[in-house]
């Protein structure tokens, strides 16, 4: 599987032509990537990366097969890189081809900008006629799930697990922490989580534009056993906040972006 490795001053990072994934990225000063991916041992071309930020796209979850869509199974095309002295600019491209009409009958050109320095911002720009639903599946390395909160969530979700919405009454609610399995929608969130971890002594920002929801998931023990490319305690090391767009169809043309930022 064909890796991008982008050393520079201000950061280490890889990206899989695959899918066009992050699948590190560690800004200076810091002695981990900020970004959780399960071993290099389990990756399979044209099988989806768990970990990083995948790219789920045209549909998101099990809309269509298969899950998540294909933008993160295809190969992406490298088209530029440009070396700044703060940070690395890398732009990728996809568009359809006849293997992917097959899975979905639509023309698109999907164009992904990379910003890869002390902060990692993430531009997906959607050119496409059909309507389309999906999100930038990011997994954070939290090191400690039980000792991680999040906040700026909203006060609304949909609960994946038990099929059920949720409004939060109260406005000073404590910020979320996990202790079960999750996976929650949720419906009016803001544009900034702020997820605090025992790995960094200062907050992760994950700043999220041009999206309707914000997921965040664990599969936690039963669920990671179940999942042939997680080690049974992977969970406690990860948690997933996504930037996405699933209630209603993508415009036709969209930039979703992502800003990951962390103090140490």
């Amino acid at each position: 599987m064909d890796i991008i490795e982008i050393q520079h001053p201000s950061c280490h990072a890889r990206i899989a032509l695959q899918g066009a994934q992050l699948l590190e990225w560690t800004p200076h000063g810091c002695d981990h990537s900020l970004l959780w991916c399960t071993p290099d041992q389990y990756f399979q071309p044209g099988r989806a990366i768990r970990g990083g930020i995948p790219i789920c796209w045209p549909w998101f979850n099990k809309q269509g097969q298969p899950s998540h869509g294909f933008a993160r199974t295809e190969r992406w095309t490298l088209c530029t890189q440009e070396t700044l002295s703060d940070r690395v600019i890398v732009t990728l491209e996809l568009k359809d081809s006849a293997h992917t009409r097959e899975l979905w009958p639509h023309s698109f050109h999907l164009r992904l900008t990379l910003s890869l320095g002390h902060e990692c911002q993430i531009n997906l720009n959607i050119d496409c006629q059909a309507a389309s639903t999906g999100a930038l599946h990011t997994y954070l390395n939290v090191g400690d799930v039980q000792n991680t909160q999040v906040s700026g969530l909203g006060l609304a979700y949909f609960d994946s697990l038990t099929q059920q919405q949720v409004q939060i009454d109260d406005l000073d609610a404590p910020a979320l922490q996990i202790n079960q399995a999750i996976d929650r929608i949720y419906t009016t969130p803001l544009p900034l989580s702020i997820v605090r971890s025992p790995l960094f002594p200062s907050a992760i920002e994950v700043e999220h534009q041009h999206h309707q929801e914000v997921v965040v998931w664990n599969p936690w023990r039963e669920g990671a056993q179940s999942l042939s490319d997680m080690n049974t305690d992977d969970f406690q090391k990860m948690l997933c906040v996504e930037t996405a767009s699933i209630s209603h169809p993508l415009d036709t043309q969209l930039t979703m972006k992502l800003r990951l930022a962390a103090d140490h």
